[in-house]
């Protein structure tokens, strides 16, 4: 019989199990969630990297700081990117920031970083229609979506030295959208200060050549430089600033092998990276200098056209076309009026919101990409093996070279201040078109003009002027008119020549034969019934003389 006492064991136990499941399911779901979101690294309170400590963040790892994040004589370096949100930073000359492949985002707002975690396409794989703050509430195990940093809560300024640099190493393991793959975003929403800070946006990489494996050749188009994105809601002092922009690099190469059409394209060359400054800009207390990224040159391009086959008729020889890739364009510094390059939501401004107080800026040389340079060359015409018969016509050429790039410098209301900022100075300097190179084959030889025992006039009022004719040039060759005489007489369509020296060199009369057969070889090509008239010989050291007829 159950009694009331045992009721409530009953009841009691069962409360017990239920419990133990729910910590059983919770610890699951809370495994599931570490594993689904290790790539979130946080830190509750200040943290400080400092004595030559590195920090390496793990491929794709973001490092969320719930604090001030110290770095003094430190270094963070990312595998795939350096994604830092911190609540505010503070790093000296010895320090570094480095991402061997992928973007730099360095800032204290969580919404900024959640909008660039959209934008770069770096959303969580096990759940990608959460927000990063709701994948870093997960996992911290928190049940509302948790907001980092509190920023209004912390006035410190950010005061930012030492060096930041992205760079880009062969082959990229990961597949980040290529265009974003090394700019650098710095966003804060405090005042900043930049002292001795040196900044680094990297460099493209060549277009792929394709190099004399078929027909048609197109080099791969060279990466464009990465950008630098300045995004400031409060004042940003600059005391001592170096911004490298990236560079741009160059076409593939396109070749082509021998063939009837042949096209070869060169890449186009990358474009140097760009400056963009947002919202309230940037005040120079000291030396800004601003470094434009080198513009890949365009690849050069070659085709080659083929030989066109001997034949009844000559086969025409193959066609050939070039075009140079267009060298990188340089467009420094971005339009204010140009919303659409803004990666957030409000209006970009260009080198217009730079105002001096008692500080210089410095600008480097801005160049733009070479064009690439073209060279066609067509095949030759084939031959013509039958009597009367066409040769075939050279192939077309056509070499059209890449166009330089170009610079667009946008200043809006700076351009009109310049000429007061004695300064700043800025050089332009293009790289201009590449050189265009044709080289146009040649036809083929027509067939001969008289066939087997045809002999024609080609003049019925002189007698002298036979339509077989040796050519004089080959005559020449054979015996040469400064070691022997020549005789030629025609009659009734038929013409004989001799050749005589005054003393004959050969050793005798059948070596004399064999030499002349290899000269009626030659003739025959021209008056296939020409023939051996005559040899005079007598010995060596004597007058001799040979006669054809034909």
């Amino acid at each position: 019989m159950i009694n009331n006492k045992n009721i409530a064991l009953i009841v009691l136990l069962l409360v017990a199990a239920l419990f133990l499941a729910v910590i059983f399911f919770n610890k699951k779901q809370d495994n599931k969630n570490n594993r689904a979101y290790s790539n979130i690294k946080i830190i509750t309170g200040d943290y400080a990297l400092d004595n030559g400590k590195k920090l390496t963040l793990k491929p794709m790892e973001k490092l969320v700081v719930k604090g001030k994040l110290t770095i003094k004589n430190g270094s963070i370096v990312g595998k795939q990117g350096v994604w830092i949100l911190a609540d505010s930073l503070q790093m000296d000359k010895e320090s570094k920031i480095i991402s061997e492949n992928g973007p730099i985002i360095i800032t204290d707002s969580a919404e900024k970083f959640n909008q660039l975690n959209k934008k770069l396409g770096q959303t969580n794989t096990n759940n990608p229609q959460k927000t990063l703050a709701q994948q870093i509430a997960s996992a911290t195990k928190k049940i509302r979506p948790l907001i980092l940093p509190a920023s209004a809560q912390n006035k410190q300024k950010n005061i930012i030295s030492g060096t930041i640099k992205s760079q880009l190493k062969k082959p990229l393991p990961i597949k980040i959208r290529e265009n974003e793959s090394g700019d650098i975003y710095i966003t804060f929403n405090k005042p900043t200060i930049f002292k001795d800070l040196a900044i680094k946006a990297a460099d493209g990489r060549d277009g792929k050549p394709d190099l004399e494996k078929n027909c048609q050749a197109r080099g791969g188009y060279g990466e464009r430089g990465s950008n630098i994105y300045l995004t400031m809601e409060e004042e940003l002092i600059v005391k001592s600033a170096v911004l490298n922009l990236g560079n741009g690099w160059n076409g593939g190469r396109a070749s082509t092998v021998a063939c009837s059409e042949a096209e070869a394209i060169g890449g186009d060359g990358g474009n140097a990276g760009r400056l963009r400054v947002f919202y309230d800009g940037i005040k120079v207390a000291g030396i800004l200098t601003i470094n434009p990224g080198l513009p890949g040159d365009g690849g050069s391009a070659y085709a080659y056209g083929s030989n066109g086959k001997d034949g009844d008729n000559g086969l025409p020889g193959g066609n050939a076309k070039a075009k140079g890739g267009r060298g990188g364009d340089n467009v420094p510094f971005v339009d204010e009026y140009r919303h659409s390059i803004d990666p957030y939501s409000g209006g970009a401004t260009s080198l217009n919101n730079i105002t001096l107080t008692t500080g210089k800026i410095k600008v480097a040389p801005i160049k733009s990409g070479r064009g690439g340079d073209a060279v066609a060359k067509s095949g030759n015409g084939g031959n013509a093996t039958k009597c009367k018969g066409k040769g075939g016509v050279a192939g077309g050429v056509n070499a059209m070279a890449g166009s330089g790039g170009k610079i667009v410098m946008i200043y809006n209301n700076l351009e009109k201040r310049m000429k007061n900022i004695p300064s700043l100075t800025i050089e332009q300097i293009f790289g201009g078109r590449g050189q265009a190179t044709t080289e146009k084959g040649k036809n083929g030889k027509d067939g001969l003009e008289f066939c087997n025992d045809e002999v024609t006039s080609k003049d019925a009022s002189d007698k002298t002027t036979i339509g077989c004719v040796i050519p004089t040039d080959v005559l020449d060759q054979a015996y040469p008119p400064d070691v022997f005489k020549r005789q030629q007489n025609s009659n009734q369509g038929s013409t004989t020549i001799t050749f005589s020296r005054d003393v004959c060199i050969t050793k005798s009369l059948s070596s004399l034969q064999r030499e002349t057969e290899v000269w009626l070889n030659d003739f025959k090509q021209f008056c296939p019934l020409a023939k051996i008239e005559k040899i005079d010989f007598i010995s060596s050291n004597s007058p001799c003389s040979i006669t054809f007829s034909y």
